[in-house]
This record gives structure tokens, sequence and C-alpha cells, in this order.
């Protein structure tokens, strides 16, 4: 603890260096030019009063385009720009940014799962849906992946059942795809790095026929040697690897139709999970023996058509998306130097999605009279989603306490097929006060055979169907006190579908429907002329039917956990943003967050109660405050500086409240220097060395009950980047 504390007041120091002292140093220096990287301003600069102010940053949380201050909702955005600043490659990378908002992160990319404000689920029944050029990605094991060509990261805090239906209990997080350029462009950007980090980016994009066709393809590379060694071997577990590209064409014809198409892939190589028993590790950090080498692999392609019709009164949008993911993985399971256990896990999901949107254009409003105007918008969602899985366990003589080794197979195939209806109307009056009311239905049928072949036992085969009906309300109130001050409220409804686990047997293959009732006030502000920008939220959420990842009591199940009803929730707290350009080229920006999560009445978990016992994955706090200054040195030769802390409170690792982490900051530094579109920086990450555990969970064959995985060390290295 003394150690975080010292981390903490050094971090603090050097970030006032960064936004005091720099500045005054660098002030009597001619005035910045634009930064550019990857085609977009690093630090939108120059002497002219634009220069002084904040952006207007345009988001998708409505599913329609939106000023993010004028919109009833907390959410936080990540520009193109802002993710080349900080060299953001990954969700759990921009996760930082958002109040409230913690990625329960394994090593390998597919088991990363967002929690908002202490909502979060298992991969493949997310709380938070993760959209990807408006197509929801139905398991998380699609959702994080490598940035490539994105444009913008959206995370929207607070249910959105009333738009986007399941999954969306705790908010929803977009992320869209960069739009090919007006002129040909040519842009790379590399990155090296201790541990042997190696990440390269390349991107083409231009017009074919300007004004009518354009195309963009990029690609991107990544690897890096793993941060924990397995004593055994002597070699490092967590490794890293992948290979990622997007194409994308853009066809207009003049300003009534677009259409566009972006088609993506990667591949992963993951090595395997860097766990070990959270004792021991905490004793020798970085350390695991486990005497059977794994390996993670992950494979994924989508492709989305995006069709628009524009008319002065109407606007019509089709989303169609067909994606496809599969998981290849063998571990040690017993994560030990003993030779007890090893699985084998394939998982393969096909889904498919199709979304018909109308809507009022946003710049033709249904006019009532002088004094009122109307906004709506109305759609129809399908999708398909067949996913399966086949588990191999291995229980090995040391085991079973036999001669032979012991096998337990389990199979299974879940199909669901889905419709939701939802409609909105945004009413303005008197162009202060805007009230909107949205409300959706969703309809779905799973259907799945479950197989199960004990060793030297008869196979057993269940075939089970349930249906899931939902309607979910919102509705919001906002207040323009005066063009820089809007407050308002909302109240919304969201809910988590319910389904089967795959891999169980007995009581264990069926968990119900989750929902949850957000309610919310909150005022965003602009200051000086739009130099400042502070937002302050209030947010309370019940929710009941709690689905929690709960132990398998069965020690010869081929899941250790499975997904179970457990009872009713409440979440309340604070959230704050802030983002000021005190001086042209020095901009200051943060984010705060307090959550207090607990169940309440009713919840139990193997007849045990869990009232007022923390739910888990919720730190008590989470932070991040930066500050970047830039300034031209000499014929347009750039030099920048940045700084960052993200801090995170404390949060316990499962409902037990028995184990968890302990309070942790880490800091973040960059120093830069450009000209001309070429890029060459300095950079580091968790500077001091901060050791943590983000992830930990019980296991009964672990000598302290849990297993846990460190979160990664010290990295640094260069970045070289080049756009012609």
């Amino acid at each position: 603890m003394k150690q975080i504390h010292s981390n903490l007041f050094t971090g603090v120091k050097l970030l006032v260096f960064i936004c005091i002292i720099v500045p005054i140093l660098f002030s009597s220096l001619p005035a910045a030019a634009q930064i550019i990287v990857e085609g977009k301003m690093l630090v939108a600069q120059n002497d002219s009063a634009n220069a002084w102010q904040l952006p207007e940053i345009t988001v998708y949380a409505n599913k329609e385009a939106g000023k993010a201050q004028d919109l009833p909702v907390s959410i936080t955005a990540i520009r193109q720009e802002d993710i080349a600043k900080v060299d953001i490659r990954q969700l759990k990378d921009a996760a930082v940014f958002a109040p409230n908002v913690l990625l329960g992160d394994f090593g390998p990319r597919r088991l990363s799962n967002p929690y908002f404000r202490g909502i979060g689920a298992g991969p493949n029944n997310p709380g938070v849906t993760t959209s990807l050029d408006g197509v929801p990605q139905l398991s998380s094991n699609s959702a994080s992946i490598d940035f490539i060509d994105v444009d913008q990261i959206e995370f929207a805090r607070g249910a959105q059942g009333a738009l986007f239906g399941r999954n969306s209990l705790g908010g929803v997080i977009n992320i869209n795809s960069r739009r090919p350029s007006p002129n040909w462009t040519f842009e790379t950007l590399d990155t090296y790095g201790n541990n042997n980090l190696a990440v390269g980016t390349l991107r083409i994009s231009g017009p074919i026929k300007p004004g009518a066709l354009g195309i963009s393809v990029a690609g991107g590379y990544s690897s890096r040697d793993g941060f924990t060694k397995n004593t055994v071997t002597d070699k490092s577990v967590d490794t890293r690897k992948a290979i990622a590209g997007k194409a994308q064409l853009v066809y207009t014809a003049g300003k009534k139709f677009e259409a566009r198409l972006i088609s993506s892939f990667e591949q992963d190589d993951d090595g395997d999970y860097a766990l070990g028993d959270l004792k021991a590790l905490r004793a020798n950090p970085y350390e695991v023996a486990h005497d059977f080498k794994g390996y993670t692999e992950r494979d994924i392609m989508a492709h989305t058509l995006l069709l628009t019709y524009y008319t002065r009164l109407i606007e019509i949008n089709s989303i169609s998306g067909a994606g496809w993911w599969e998981i290849r993985e063998e571990t040690d399971l017993d994560y030990s130097a003993n030779p007890l256990m090893t699985s084998y896990n394939h998982e393969e999901q096909a889904q498919y999605t199709q979304e018909l949107r109308f809507s009022s254009p946003s710049s033709y409003p249904l006019v009532l009279n002088n004094s009122l105007q109307l906004g709506w918008q109305a759609g129809l969602f399908l999708f398909k989603q067949d996913y399966d899985r086949h588990n191999r366990l291995n229980m090995l003589p040391a085991m079973t306490g036999q001669p032979i080794a012991m096998d337990n197979e389990t199979r299974s195939d879940i199909v669901t097929n889905g419709i939701g209806v939802y409609g909105q109307a945004t009413l303005q009056a008197w162009e202060k006060l805007v009230l909107t009311a949205g409300l959706r239905y969703d309809s779905e049928n799973a259907e799945t055979t479950l197989g199960n072949e004990p060793f030297m036992v008869t196979p057993t085969r269940q075939e089970l169907k349930k249906d899931f009906k939902e309607v979910s309300p919102q509705v919001s109130l906002g207040y323009h006190i005066n063009p820089a001050v809007m407050g308002y409220a909302s109240v919304g409804r969201g809910y988590k579908a319910g389904g089967f686990n795959a891999g169980t047997t007995g009581d264990k293959e069926f968990y119900g429907e989750e929902h949850s009732l957000n309610r919310e006030i909150g005022i965003k502000t602009r200051w000086l002329d739009n130099r400042v920008q502070i937002n302050t939220a209030l947010f309370a959420t019940n929710w009941d039917d709690l689905q929690l990842n709960v132990p398998n009591p069965d020690p010869q199940a081929s899941v250790s956990y499975y997904v179970k009803n457990v009872g009713e929730a409440e979440s309340k707290g604070l959230e704050l943003e802030m983002q000021c350009r005190l001086l042209n080229g020095w901009d200051v920006f943060g984010s705060f967050g307090l959550a207090s999560a607990k169940f309440i009445n009713g919840s139990q978990m193997q007849g045990a109660t869990l009232k007022n016992k923390e739910l888990p994955l919720t730190p008590e706090y989470t932070g991040n405050i930066a500050a970047q200054y830039a300034r031209v040195i000499a014929n347009a030769f750039t030099m920048y500086v940045r700084a960052g802390v993200t801090l995170c409170g404390k949060y316990h690792y499962d409902v037990s409240n028995t184990k968890g982490q302990d309070a942790y900051n880490l800091a973040d530094f960059r120093l830069g220097a450009q000209r001309n579109g070429w890029l060459l920086e300095g950079w580091v990450k968790n500077a001091f060395d901060t050791e943590y555990i983000p992830i930990a969970f019980a296991y009964q064959l672990a000598p302290s009950g849990y297993l846990g995985e460190y979160g990664p060390g010290i990295t640094g290295g260069v970045r070289v980047g080049i756009k012609l």
C-alpha cells in the first residue's frame, strides 16, 4: 500500500511538471502549428480563435448523429485523433478514459468482459453490448479486437434497452470505422518496445472515382513475448501474436444514397493463460508453474453492409451483418507443476443480423408550430446466433488414482433466433426543453442440444427450448439553461437475455433473464467560450434476477463456472468528466467515477445469503487525468510531451468478498517530435512498474483457493510514423 501511495505521489508530481512547468518553459517559443498523425491533427492549434476552443464531438448513442454535449446520456467518446495520440490498440486501452468502466480482462484477447457501474457478465452473455459499425456483437468473444482503421470509440453508460434491446442493461460500446480519405493517402505507424514488442499498421485510402466511389485497405501485425515465466520450462507463458485487416468500399449517388461495405478479419495466437495460485503469485510475481504447455487461438471474420437513402422527409438505413469466430485452446487445467488435468476447448459461432431503421432527417425534423419540433425513429431488428462448443477434460492418473487417464467430453449446440421492434420520439420545445421517449419489444427463441460423454459411463443427451419476451421503455428530459449549460434526467429499463450453460448437467443448464432499472440526473456545461467542458452525473441502478458466474461444485465437470440467477442488487454513484484547453497547444483532461454496488434482499448463492456483499469487479473509484503540451520549435518542427495517470480503487474478485485487489495507479508518459507528416516518439506505460492482479477467481485445486493473473508490467519503446 505504501508503494502504491508513493507511486501515485510521484505520478502527480510529474503530471504537475507537465501541466505547469513545461508550458512556462516553452511559452516564449513560436505558436504551434498542426501536428498530423494518420491523417488527423494530434493537437488542434494555431493562432485563430478556434484553436482555443474544444472540438464539437458527434456521437451515435441514439443510433443517429448527435452532439455529445446535447444528449441526455453519460457518454465518453474517443476520437481518431485521440486514438492516435495515446496509441490505443485494443478496447482495454480505451476503457481507462471512461469513469466507472472496468474490463475484466484475462491475457487472451477473447476473454475481455466490460463492466459498467458494476454491471457485467461472462463472454457468451454480456451485460454491455459492443457494436461494431452498427452490428451488435452477441458474444464478447468477438468484441475485443485489435483496432485497425478505427474512427471513434464511444462508452454510453446506463441502460440502453429502448434502442439496443438485449444485453445493454449496463450500456453500449460503439466502435466505428474510418471512412476512406477524400484524397489518396499512404499511412504507416510502427511501434517497438521491450519484451520484443513489435506493432505495425498500414493504410492506403483514396477515391476511385472522386465524389462517387472510395476505397480503403488497412492491415496490422502485433507480437510480444510474455510477461510471465513458467518455472517448469523456463519460458514465457503469455506470448501474444496477431494479424488483422480491414477493407472498405463506399459508393455515393449524389446526396440521396450511400452504400458502404466493410470486411475485416483477425487471427490471434495468444499463448496460454498466465494463471497461478493467487498467494504464490503475490510472493513471486510473474512466475507460474505449469507442467503442460497450452495455447489459445482465435479467428474472426466479419462483413457489414450499410445502406442509407435520404429524402427531405425520411431517412432509411439498412445494416446487414454476417460474422463468424472460432476459438481453439488447450491448457493445464490444474495450473500447477503436477500432472493432474488438461483441457481442450473448441468454440465457434456464426451470427447474422439485419436492422432496418426509418427516421426523420436530423436537419429536417417535423415542425409542429413555431415552438415545437418533433424528431422520430423506428426500426426492426432480426438476428440468428448459432453457437457450438466441444470440451474435453482429461484427468490424468495422478488425479484419478487409477492407472489410466479418464476423459469427460461435453458438446453443446445453441441456436437463438430473435426479433426486435423499437421506436423513439424526441420533442423539442422553445429551443430549451427536449423530451425523449422510446420503447422496444423483443422476442427470441433458443434451442439447444447438450451432450455429456463421461469416461466409461453411458452418454447423456438433452434437447431443450426456451422463449423470451421483453418490453424496454426509456424516458429522458433535458433542459438547456443557456447555450452552454444543459441539465437532464433519465429513466430506462434494460435486460439481459436468458439462455443455456454449455457444458453443464443436472439443474445448471438454464438461466433466466436479468432486468435493470437505471435512473440518472446530470448536467453538461461549457465555460470560457468552450475552452472548458465539465460534465457530472449521478446514477442509481436496481436490477433483479441478476445473472452471476458461480463456481461449479462438481470437480470433474468440464466447466469451472456456470451462469445462475442469484437475486437482486443495486448500484449508486457519481461520474465527472473534464476537458480544458488552458493555452494554445496545452490540453488537460480527465475523468473520475465513484460507485457502490451491493447485493440486497433475496440474493443467495448455493444456500448462502449475499445481502450487503459487494459486487465483484466494481472498483470503489476509477479515474484518469492527463495533460499534453505541444510547441513548434523551428521550421514546422514540433515537439510534444504527454503525461497521464490512471487510478483504480479497491475491489473484490468475487461475491465472497474475501479476496480482492487493493487500490493502484498506472502512469504513462510520451515525448515526441513531428515534421511534415513524420513522427518519432518515445513512450512508457506503467512507468513505475506497479504490480497488480486485475482479475482472479475461486478454484478448488489452487492451494490458496484462488487463481490469478498479473497485469502487464512496465513497457516502453519508440513509435515511428509517416503519412504521404
